[in-house]
């Protein structure tokens, strides 16, 4: 299986980009994996983030979303989503794996998620991570491989005030009649959300 490993990040993640990279680099898989990365840091940063990507040898872009789309951060992290999309579809992937720079994943990762998909049939399989108040975990892209085609078809992957990508990506697949799988626990995912942004 070719899997696109993706997500976006910015500046405010660069505390754990080091730690998130040897991670993947340990992945311990029979599948051909990709890394791409998408910056989406505000203008104050000059840069300086995807620099530093770039250095460290990512395969990444940086988006300058257009402002009159942007109403929050979120709308970042959408908009890098419609560039992943892109470049899943540019690679013939057969499946996009998203990981957050923050969710540090062990070895077996892409075997597991993987497995897990093919499985069940599935078009979207996420694996809960710790988060503040939520006692079993939280299921978003923290942890979640899915197949690109059916967010392929040109329909909005999001809409302002309406509806977020990662809405879409646990929704759509429902309402066409494919598979979602949810697991728990299955994985030792650690979850850097309490650590402090700090220079490299």
């Amino acid at each position: 299986m070719d899997i696109l490993v993706a997500t976006p990040t910015s500046c405010h993640k660069a505390y754990i980009l080091d730690e998130f990279l040897i991670a993947f680099e340990w992945f311990d898989t029979h599948h051909n994996i990709s890394l791409f990365m998408v910056d989406t840091s505000p203008v104050d940063d000059d840069g300086e983030n995807y620099k530093y990507m770039k250095y460290k040898g990512v395969d990444c872009i940086h988006v300058d979303p257009p402002h009159e789309k942007i109403h929050c951060a979120v709308d970042s992290v959408n908009v890098a989503w419609e560039a992943i999309l892109r470049e899943a579809e540019r690679r013939k992937v057969d499946a996009v794996l998203s990981i957050e720079v923050d969710v540090i994943c062990p070895p077996r990762t892409p075997n597991f998620m993987a497995g897990a998909m093919q499985a069940n049939d599935a078009c979207v399989v996420s694996h809960a991570y710790d988060y503040p108040a939520i006692p079993l975990g939280l299921h978003a892209l923290g942890c979640t491989i899915f197949d690109p085609k059916p967010f392929l078809d040109g329909s909005p992957l999001w809409v302002p005030g309406e509806y977020n990508f990662e809405d879409l990506l646990f929704t759509k697949p429902v309402e066409e009649g494919l598979h979602v799988i949810k697991m728990y626990n299955y994985l030792p995912i650690r979850h850097e959300h309490n650590i402090p942004p700090s220079a490299h």
